[in-house]
């Protein structure tokens, strides 16, 4: 990678949708527009100043004129922020190849985000693993689609201050760890590290996709302007630096480049970093990520903050549903058509989903052959979705396609009771709708019953009344 030269190496984009955080100054904004000149169909700048943002689009659009860039507000030191810039990013887009974790803060005075975690790690880490845990379905939708793992990608900016960090490493019990004015380089270099261990987990969990991290090179940028400390060695090293140019690169190269490895921290040149004992532990990256997905956790459902318009109750059945319901039709196999999805695919939406508080599923067994409900179920085991914060709706009539299907299809009666077993539910026109209704009710397989028709409606009345 000694070599790499953006203009002729990076191979062209054409299709490809880009998320760069902290792109509207420095490395970041130079990392678009040497993107920005290889066609890609949109990318994303993602910043807190609006302004800063629009008047680097234009320095970028005047470089790369007709550069396809779209700002989306992102502040990383407040989850909720990060939430919002991941469902404005969903609104406009259905594919992400390259996401470029580029942000970052360095050496500042003690302090806390916004959601009180300690500001470097808070920002630097927890922002972006946040950040990449929304768009995680999107990310793997699009490998899906492409022809090899190597074609999307997750890049995180890392430093060679990895290796700076208290003596666990990362200092879970006190993330503020030090008060001396050095000890703001220690909780720089924790951060750092988190990035190390994230990226090895993350390339560990999911194959379908490639995740590197990078460390930019020695750079003369704003970053030296945070702390005192920061600014002297600014003054120390003045001439060794390299320009914001050139510190892209390495970003590009890990953007591009057939020749990165999932998993891999590389520093300027494409040179493979071995790691030290704390990047290189499994255990430490593994608690990180738990830590992680507990800081996260409460900030990714919408339940949380008790949305009134987000949530209803179900008639008098108790039962609480959300008013978005989740249609499960076109999940089961590509092979019935290019608007199904796979398992590997649909797995991931499911659980997004379920985070997002959408708790309402529409299914039926004839969807794709049963494949729509045995997906459904596969997600519910495989992220232990509690039975009880989950209601299905489905539907009878149709059949799935096996032999002997006598009374396994129309709206008989015993088809009717088959299918509410199965978690369907209908009616039975050819048998006085109040026989099979109170049967169904009186049994407490049904809890509530929907139909259509107003004289329906009233014999539903009459009924809940008995």
């Amino acid at each position: 990678m000694s070599t790499f030269n953006p203009a002729t190496d990076i191979p062209s984009l054409t299709g490809k949708v880009i998320l760069i955080t902290g792109a509207n100054t420095g490395i970041g904004k130079e990392t678009i527009i040497s993107l920005a000149k290889h066609n890609p169909d949109k990318i994303y700048l993602a910043s807190r100043d609006k302004g800063r943002a629009n008047q680097a689009i234009d320095d970028i659009q005047k470089a790369v004129p007709g550069a396809p860039i779209e700002f989306i507000p992102l502040d990383l030191a407040s989850l909720d922020s990060v939430r919002d810039a991941a469902a404005t990013f969903h609104a406009r887009s259905n594919r992400l190849d390259i996401l470029i974790n580029n942000a970052g803060i360095m050496a500042v005075p003690s302090g806390k985000t916004k959601d009180g975690f300690e500001i470097q790690l808070g920002v630097n880490h927890l922002g972006h693993f946040f950040l990449t845990k929304l768009l995680l379905p999107t990310l793997q939708n699009t490998a899906a689609q492409a022809s090899s793992p190597m074609d999307v990608r997750v890049v995180n900016l890392s430093s060679m201050a990895y290796a700076s960090t208290p003596s666990d490493g990362i200092h879970f019990k006190n993330l503020n760890v030090g008060r001396k004015p050095w000890d703001v380089w220690m909780r720089y270099g924790q951060s750092k590290l988190a990035n190390v261990l994230f990226t090895k987990e993350l390339a560990g969990r999911h194959s379908e996709f490639t995740t590197v991290a990078v460390h930019p090179g020695f750079i003369n940028s704003d970053l030296w302007s945070t702390h005192w400390t920061a600014q002297f060695t600014r003054w120390m090293f003045n001439g060794t630096w390299l320009t914001v140019e050139s510190g892209s690169h390495n970003s590009l190269w890990a953007a591009t480049s057939p020749d990165v490895k999932s998993g891999n921290f590389y520093f300027p040149g494409g040179k493979l970093e071995n790691g030290s004992k704390h990047s290189n532990n499994p255990k430490l990256a593994k608690a990180l990520w738990d830590w992680s997905e507990q800081a996260v956790e409460k900030f990714q459902d919408f339940r949380r903050y008790g949305l009134s318009f987000f949530e209803c109750r179900l008639g008098k059945s108790g039962l609480k549903v959300s008013k978005i319901i989740f249609g499960c039709m076109s999940y089961g196999n590509s092979e019935w058509g290019k608007w199904v999805l796979d398992e590997e695919a649909t797995l991931p939406l499911l659980k997004a989903a379920y985070d997002a508080g959408i708790n309402t599923w529409d299914t039926v067994e004839i969807y794709l052959n049963a494949q729509s409900e045995v997906i459904v179920r596969r997600a519910i085991e495989k992220f232990n979705i509690p039975s009880e914060r989950l209601l299905i709706l489905t539907k009878c009539f149709g059949a799935v396609d096996e032999e002997n299907m006598s009374n396994r299809y129309g709206l008989s009666r015993t088809h009717s009771f088959d299918s509410v077993e199965a978690s369907i539910h209908h009616l039975d026109p050819d048998v006085e709708m109040e026989e099979t209704l109170k049967a169904l009710v009186q049994s407490g397989m049904v809890r509530y019953l929907v139909a259509w028709l107003v004289w329906v409606k009233i014999t539903f009345l009459n009924n809940a009344d008995e």
